[in-house]
């Protein structure tokens, strides 16, 4: 029997238990994306419990668990795999499929697409979570219905709608933009929202870390060590060296908020050495969600042989690698706000 069975089937998931046990309670239901629709963000973010809250919410309005089918890719082998997986659920009767992780299975895209194309995707709706940027390319399904939902840890603003008090809450969904009525309103709660921003410095937006520092004022090493592991297993998947990696890293924060270049890294470090190895890693951790590079601009024009800046997807990455390389508090707040 395919999972899953029942909606009391989902709710033992150690994810969905954990999830609902929240308090605030991050919480998602189909109707926000009744589509076919494409997650991507990085790891440790909450796509797979969303997966999950979303299957439990359609088994909780009475939909039949035959009709609904959930797979992890991490178990697919390949594009080929993955075609045999749908023509199977098809057969099935299955209306709502949820791929998750779908990016690191050899040739998916050209499965998927091949099934798009000749009308062989059987579901009513389809879903498909990835980690790596390549999602973010909407031409990777040119023409088609499909959504794409950017899916990153919490920025401040949804932070504060989370754990902020009734009245900020009230306030921010109100007022959205930076305009000179909406920064008025939130002056009466200015306090509330350092305190937030201090907390939001420490755990960042990753569900794990916020909700272990609001709930017991501490944040475990494990949710620390969870971040490394997923930085790791990603890095090795795609064949590259995680220590490396750590040395390009350790290079970053030390320059962090200031203007870098390859070829200066590069000789900073007797292991990198070469800057195309310094760019290749660069692209590599931004491949996997973890970084940013920015370069120079004029107008849409970017100079990308020129020095650039490193923004890491959020404060709570830069702490892990921080105690990891460092041990100690290298980046400042300051630099922290900007990103």
């Amino acid at each position: 029997m395919a999972w899953p069975a029942s909606i009391e089937d989902v709710e033992r998931h150690p994810l969905v238990r954990n999830a609902l046990s929240r308090r605030p309670k991050l919480d998602y239901q189909f109707s926000e994306y009744n589509c076919c629709a494409v997650f991507v963000g990085p790891r440790q973010v909450g796509k797979t419990t969303c997966f999950l809250l979303l299957i439990r919410d359609l088994l909780a309005k009475g939909k039949n668990p035959d009709e609904i089918a959930y797979i992890s890719c991490e178990r697919v082998a390949d594009g080929e795999h993955l075609y045999k997986v749908v023509e199977s659920w098809g057969e099935r009767g299955v209306k709502y499929a949820f791929f998750d992780e779908v990016t690191f299975v050899r040739g998916w895209e050209r499965a998927v697409k091949h099934l798009l194309d000749t009308g062989r995707m059987p579901f009513k709706s389809f879903f498909l979570t990835g980690s790596t940027s390549a999602f973010l390319k909407y031409e990777t399904f040119p023409g088609r219905p499909i959504r794409l939902v950017a899916f990153f840890p919490l920025d401040f603003r949804r932070f504060s709608l989370l754990f902020g008090s009734r009245e900020l809450r009230r306030v921010l969904a109100k007022h959205k933009g930076l305009a000179e009525k909406s920064i008025k309103a939130m002056e009466p709660h200015l306090t509330e929202l350092n305190t937030l921003l201090d907390k939001y410095l420490i755990c960042g937006g990753f569900p794990r870390p916020m909700f272990e520092l609001f709930e017991s004022g501490t944040i475990s090493i494990d949710a620390y060590d969870a971040v490394l592991r997923w930085v790791r297993g990603d890095v090795e998947k795609l064949r590259e060296s995680f220590s490396v990696a750590t040395v390009v890293i350790q290079e970053l924060l030390l320059g962090y908020g200031h203007r870098l270049t390859l070829s200066g890294i590069a000789k900073r470090s007797e292991v990198l050495r070469r800057p195309d190895t310094v760019n290749r890693y660069l692209d590599l951790l931004s491949r996997v969600m973890l970084l940013y590079r920015y370069y120079q601009r004029a107008g849409r024009r970017r100079f990308y042989g020129k020095a650039f800046k490193v923004h890491f997807v959020d404060p709570f990455v830069i702490h892990v690698f921080e105690r990891l390389l460092f041990n100690e508090t290298l980046v400042e707040d300051s630099l922290l706000v900007q990103g």
